[in-house]
């Protein structure tokens, strides 16, 4: 006995000649029904024969395969909006492709209603959506949410805190610098001070010896002096006397 989804299955793909006798019926549906932009552009990019040297469908013609990445990625800004392959596999499995381990030269991606010359089943194809049952309540979102606020709000003050410690450690290092710094400089100006008075007192020394010393000086010129004078007067009588002996 045929499952029920193979039996979906089949009934959805029919055969290859009753999708051909089937084009125009099948046109005009995909009219009325809405298909994503992104289904309907990657079947144009794949389907086009003038990229099959870069990107097509497989063999079989239930995969696509692309061959060269770098000029597959030049591609796509023809198309979307951006030339980034990993946005493009993301919106392929957003919609359920599911990547292939048959060729790992390739690229390579399946999804059971996205087949060569079949657009007619684009209309098929689903965004994947969450199960129910692991959707979240809105209230245990906000929850999250506001847990998630909070614990950003700790982190970030926590960092402040931190930053402040930091910075009052810093402040006292430079105050313990600033108090050193002021206390050399007192200490260079009070040895300063003393240098000056020494050297003031240095110089009051040497003024007072240089006047000792011309008084010394002067003293022993005028010793000089009076013991010169002393020694005439005293030839001087002697002289005489010799001269009224010799009359």
């Amino acid at each position: 006995m045929e499952a029920p989804a193979a039996k979906k299955l089949k009934a959805d793909l029919g055969s290859d000649e009753d999708g051909k006798n089937k084009d125009l019926s099948n046109q005009e549906a995909n009219r009325r029904e809405k298909i994503p932009v992104f289904l309907s552009k990657t079947f144009e990019i794949f389907s086009n024969e003038e990229n099959s040297d870069i990107c097509g469908f497989g063999d079989s013609g239930n995969s696509i395969v692309i061959r060269k990445v770098p000029e597959f990625c030049s591609i796509l800004p023809q198309h979307f909006k951006h030339e980034n392959l990993q946005s493009f596999v993301r919106q392929l499995n957003m919609y359920d492709f599911h990547k292939t381990a048959q060729d790992t030269n390739n690229l390579e991606f399946q999804h059971t209603y996205f087949r060569k010359g079949r657009a007619d089943l684009l209309h098929l194809i689903r965004r994947k959506t969450s199960d129910p049952r692991n959707r979240i309540p809105q209230e245990q979102k906000d929850l999250i949410i506001n847990n998630k606020a909070s614990d950003s709000i700790i982190e970030q003050s926590d960092t402040i805190l931190q930053e402040l410690v930091e910075l009052r450690e810093w402040r006292a290092k430079v105050q313990d610098k600033l108090s050193a710094l002021e206390h050399d400089n007192k200490k260079m100006v009070f040895e300063n001070d003393l240098l000056w008075q020494s050297l003031q007192q240095h110089a009051v020394t040497q003024r007072n010896l240089q006047t000792k010393m011309q008084k010394i000086l002067f003293f022993m010129y005028d010793m000089f002096l009076s013991s010169g004078g002393a020694h005439r007067e005293l030839e001087a009588p002697g002289g005489a006397a010799a001269a009224g002996d010799a009359q």
